[in-house]
Formats: C-alpha cells, sequence, structure tokens
C-alpha cells in the first residue's frame, strides 16, 4: 500500500475516532477521553516522522503540517469539551451537596467512579 494511501487512512481513522468520541455517551469516560487523546497524539508523531514517497519534499512537509495541525486541533477541542464536562459536574455535585445533602442527581451518581477514587476522595 502506497504511502499516500496509508495517510489517507490514518486520517479518515482520526476522523471517525474523534466523531465516535464527542457524538456518543463516551464523553463522560474519562478513559475513552484518554484513548482518544492518546490515539490523537501518536498521529501527530507519525505525521511528524513519516514521508510521502515520490513527491516533492516541500509539498510533503506542508501536507503534514496541516495534517498536524488539524490532529492538534481536535486535541484542543477534546481538552476544552473535557474540561467543561468536568466542571459541570463538579457544579452539580457541590450544589446537591450544599442543598441540604439531598440524594445526587442520576449524571452525578453515574460518573462518581470517574470524578472520586476507590476511597471517596478526589482524585
Amino acid at each position: 500500500m502506497a504511502s499516500e494511501d496509508m495517510l489517507l487512512l490514518g486520517v479518515a481513522l482520526i476522523i471517525v475516532v474523534n466523531r465516535l468520541w464527542a457524538q456518543t455517551g463516551l464523553r463522560s469516560s474519562r478513559l475513552a477521553y484518554a484513548l482518544v487523546q492518546a490515539i490523537n497524539l501518536s498521529a501527530c508523531v507519525v505525521l511528524f516522522v513519516a514521508r510521502l514517497e515520490g513527491i516533492d519534499s516541500t509539498l510533503d512537509a506542508a501536507i503534514r503540517l496541516f495534517l498536524l495541525a488539524f490532529v492538534a486541533w481536535h486535541v484542543a477541542l477534546n481538552y476544552i469539551a473535557n474540561g467543561r464536562r468536568a466542571r459541570e459536574r463538579e457544579q452539580q455535585r457541590s450544589a446537591a451537596l450544599a442543598s441540604g445533602g439531598g440524594a445526587l442527581p442520576v449524571d452525578v451518581v453515574a460518573n462518581a467512579g470517574a470524578v472520586l477514587g476507590d476511597d471517596g476522595e478526589d482524585l
């Protein structure tokens, strides 16, 4: 398989992985976030190291820099979205605890494992 084909398949994989994470329930999973970011960072490393064969070196560099920026953009978007969700979960948790210690909202209880460690302390 040619290097151009591998590059196109790699870019398609990055797009699919990021869209699956962003558009599904995986957004609330810290493990899924870490895996998606690891895939994105490994794609950046591969794009930095790999070379396209049979084309001008300037064009090769321009293509790889554009794709590096594209993947870095996904990394930044994922980071911002994950931080926003973490703040919302913490605000819900604080509001529920401040309102007299009543029952926690369902989404806070469902995400408690992502926010709290085994001993109940914040990670």
